[in-house]
């Protein structure tokens, strides 16, 4: 096990772009800070941990974005500390609990936010109707989810851009499979987005005059 930060932008498959020199993979961890990295090929982070273990951090004044044509699959939780997380078209993540101590109960997610009122945190979905992005749980463990991070956080999981995204098996009859809180000047916007064995959209909402709130073209 490896745990990697970066050390400049560029592609995930380039060695010197991580500190300490390789590319991250299966059973390391990642956190991303200062620099803009791109998923180039398909990849597997994280160590399989309990609830709660981070897989892939992206601090504050860096991005990721995964490309059209690569899979991130995600044995931890991916965390957004106020900054741009970017899906392409034909980009899929995938959430793996299947090598866990406990499968069937240990569930990982993108978490948005790590504090109150982070204005620069948000996810992109940036796909089109003829390559639509896709949010997926690994059917060898448990669902997988989104939310407003372990505050739970106001503002937290901001969504923008086009969106056309399947989203298949992401939360339950019991767990959302969003959960967000748009307070302030937050912006949640999903469009043309289809809901396959998923659970609800849920959240604290206190919307202000400056907040948006859009569900647009959504089918669950």
């Amino acid at each position: 096990m490896t745990a990697y930060t970066s050390a400049a932008s560029g592609n995930w498959s380039t060695s010197t772009n991580w500190t300490p020199s390789g590319v991250p993979g299966n059973n390391d961890t990642v956190v991303i800070s200062g620099h803009a990295i791109t998923v180039d090929s398909s990849r597997t982070i994280g160590t399989s941990g309990v609830a709660g273990t981070a897989a892939l951090t992206v601090q504050s004044g860096g991005s990721l974005t995964v490309s059209g044509g690569s899979t991130l699959t995600l044995r931890g939780d991916l965390v957004n500390n106020n900054c741009a997380v970017n899906l392409s078209a034909g980009a899929i993540v995938e959430f793996d609990s299947s090598a866990s101590a406990a499968p069937s109960t240990t569930s990982y997610g993108y978490r948005g936010g790590t504090g109150h009122n982070q204005s620069s945190q948000v996810l992109n979905l940036n796909g089109t109707a003829g390559s639509r992005i896709t949010i997926r749980s690994n059917a060898g463990g448990a669902n997988g989810f989104l939310d407003d991070g372990t505050g739970p956080w106001l503002q937290g999981c901001q969504i923008a851009g086009n969106g056309f995204v399947n989203f298949e098996n992401i939360g339950t009859a019991s767990k959302n499979a969003i959960t967000t809180s748009p307070t302030g000047s937050a912006s949640f916007a999903l469009r043309n987005a289809r809901f396959t064995n998923c659970g609800r959209i849920g959240g604290t909402y206190n919307l202000g005059a400056t907040c948006t709130y859009i569900l647009e073209n959504v089918t669950m």
